[in-house]
């Protein structure tokens, strides 16, 4: 049998014997989950993603009420609009596109394509 070590976990406080040197947690405790432990380990409070104010929270909540949770939502959304940058299919160039509006421009010119055309209409290649 190989070493074991005496330790003492930080949640509960009980004496427990590791079969690792960096065990950290009792049986009970390590089955928690490491949110769980952490929460437990700063006193059950936890702050919220959107505005930071400290709550009570259960399992693994992330924010304090229903209004912080869609005001993140609606962020997460403008920002990924705003940021989301591709690099354009022809040029290269940065673009929230496929191409960016000037080699969207050349692509119609050069494929006979007219700019108002729906996604639906047939395209016909010259």
């Amino acid at each position: 049998m190989g070493r074991v070590w005496k330790k003492k976990c930080p949640i509960c406080g009980a004496e427990f014997e590791a079969g690792t040197s960096n065990a950290k947690y009792c049986a009970k405790c390590r089955l928690l989950g490491k949110q769980a432990r952490e929460r437990l380990l700063r006193g059950g409070k936890i702050s919220c993603v959107n505005c930071g104010k400290e709550f009570e929270g259960h399992g693994n909540a992330r924010f304090c009420g229903e209004e912080c949770h869609k005001a993140w939502i609606l962020r997460q959304r403008l920002t990924k609009s705003e940021t989301a940058s591709r690099a354009c299919h022809d040029c290269g160039r940065p673009t929230t596109d496929y191409r960016c509006p000037a080699c969207r421009e050349k692509f119609r010119l050069r494929h006979g394509v007219a700019a108002d055309a729906a996604c639906g209409e047939e395209w016909v290649y010259a």
